[in-house]
């Protein structure tokens, strides 16, 4: 709140139900064969989301993603948190790009992240 003030003011509180992607995936249509753009953005809890789609990830052929440089608040996934866990599933950094500053300077606080799947023996 220091750093954004009233756009952050909590207004309402949402109650939903959490499911893992892994469970969901065939409801979802998520199969082999399909091309798979996966988008998250959870408030910072985008590695929850990837670590529950370990097996849907096998058909998912590039992640956008949020991720932390300088947390702003608990429990958010860092940049270098989402990368071990995008690159150790076969994916490679391909963009990044700034989403918010600390006021006044030049300091990350979060940004994108674009990973796309490393096909074998291309470089």
């Amino acid at each position: 709140q220091e750093q954004f003030g009233a756009l952050v003011d909590l207004v309402d509180v949402e109650r939903v139900e959490m499911r893992k992607l892994d469970d969901i995936s065939e409801e979802l249509g998520i199969s082999s064969g399909k091309r798979i753009l996966l988008k998250t953005d959870t408030q910072g809890h985008d590695a929850d989301v990837i670590r529950g789609a370990r097996q849907t990830l096998r058909n998912v052929t590039d992640v956008l993603t949020e991720a932390t440089v300088r947390s702003i608040y608990g429990g958010t996934s860092t940049l270098d948190e989402m990368s071990k866990i995008l690159l150790d599933e076969g994916f490679a950094h391909g963009g990044m790009f700034p989403i918010a500053y600390v006021k006044g300077a030049f300091e990350l606080i979060e940004m994108d992240c674009y990973f796309t799947r490393v096909e074998a023996g291309k470089l």
